[in-house]
């Protein structure tokens, strides 16, 4: 490593890493790009920074039939709402007590961008590289908020380790900044940073609601073997087993930017206890929940296909996981089919959509798949997962 980098990690309780940070140890004067890692998700942050101002140089591209006047419109209501979230809101104190509000802008270009983002017509679901008509400035300042480097702070299957979540802030609900969003960008200057004159700050959320989970396949041969012929266990006939309420195989699928999430989770559990629930915020659905217990022969069909689909072997199984010119953008559509005993989980991930963009977005030939839900996954991900994609639809079928 050279002497102006440190690389960063920051690992999950399942010893997972779950964000990378590039970190530059001297005060800047011109580009700063880095990688960022959490969970499936990858992405590269991007900016110009000088002293204590920041600008991202953003290019629209908007789809065909989108009118100039709708994009000119567009530009001036995500640019205000990105200033108005991100700048003057703190500011940097120097070591003599003088201090200089830290400041953004946003530069429309046709060239030379840091991010290049895809408009399409609204309403729509956003990530950091597709915007949509119907997107307000608040959307906008949450997917600014990872182009300068942030993760997401809301609950997300394809994240269970996240942390914080449900903070209130702009990357958790599209609300408001707090100081540590800014401690990448202070930190060039070797001090701290405190709210500007005027600026409120939300109260900070403790970090002690993430999830304590074990990932299975790091765990040491004995209780790993314990753990998976436990649920092989569960794919008998019969009474259930000892512990079988603590056993499940989920189904979920996530995606969207905060106020357009759709969030589909369908699960069964060793002694037939079965959930489904659906939140689509885009078409302003209420929580569709729906819990009901299936006989024990459902669930061992399940638990059966999940071994069928090689969830169950003693090595992790090899199922694709491709992904979009090697990145899954924050906010994008995933995947999760998870098999957990208490603590111990094994997951698999793959990227999702819905029909009217899996095309372009989906790597190889997107197909349907056996559940009710609007989504999409690559084929040759559904080929390997259909064993148990059918057995959880023959359960969904019986909620």
């Amino acid at each position: 490593m050279g002497p102006n980098h440190e690389h960063v990690f920051v690992r999950g309780t399942d010893s997972n890493v779950w964000q990378k940070y590039w970190v530059h140890e001297v005060e800047p004067a011109g580009e700063v790009s880095f990688g960022v890692s959490e969970c499936v998700y990858s992405w590269t942050a991007g900016y110009h920074q000088s002293g204590t101002r920041v600008t991202v140089r953003i290019q629209l591209n908007p789809d065909a039939g989108i009118s100039t006047a709708t994009m000119d419109s567009l530009r001036t209501t995500w640019r205000n709402g990105i200033i108005n979230k991100w700048s003057d809101r703190f500011s940097c104190q120097a070591p003599n007590g003088g201090r200089q509000s830290i400041t953004f802008d946003v530069q429309w270009v046709s060239s030379g961008a840091h991010h290049v983002v895809r408009v399409q017509p609204g309403p729509a679901r956003s990530n950091m590289r597709l915007w949509d008509t119907s997107d307000t400035g608040d959307v906008a300042s949450h997917e600014f908020g990872h182009m300068l480097g942030h993760p997401d702070e809301y609950a997300d299957a394809a994240c269970p380790a996240r942390s914080p979540v449900d903070t209130g802030t702009v990357m958790a609900d599209n609300t408001e900044t707090v100081a540590r969003h800014y401690n990448r960008i202070t930190g060039f200057h070797g001090s701290g940073h405190n709210p500007a004159a005027g600026a409120s700050e939300p109260p900070e959320v403790p970090e002690e609601g993430a999830m304590t989970l074990k990932n299975i396949d790091k765990l040491r041969p004995e209780p790993r073997a314990a753990v998976l012929q436990r649920l092989r266990g569960m794919a008998g006939v019969g009474a259930a087993p000892e512990r079988a309420a603590d056993t499940e195989v989920s189904f979920e699928v996530s995606g969207g930017a905060p106020g357009e999430r759709y969030v589909y989770r369908l699960a069964v559990h060793g002694d037939g206890a079965a959930q489904r629930s659906v939140v689509d915020e885009l078409q302003h659905a209420g929580d569709d929940e729906t819990s009901h217990a299936v006989d024990r022969q459902l669930a061992g069909r399940v638990f059966q296909a999940a071994a069928d689909a090689g969830l169950l072997n003693d090595s992790a199984p090899a199922v694709p996981q491709q992904q979009v010119d090697g990145e899954v953008l924050p906010d994008s559509m995933v995947a999760v089919i998870t098999v957990r005993d208490g603590d111990a989980v094994r997951r698999v991930a793959v990227p999702a959509d819905e029909p009217a963009y899996a095309g372009a977005s989906l790597p190889g030939e997107p197909a349907d798949i056996p559940l009710r839900t609007q989504v999409q996954l690559p084929a040759d991900s559904v080929t390997a997962l259909r064993p148990v994609l059918e057995a959880l639809g023959a359960v969904e079928a019986a909620l």
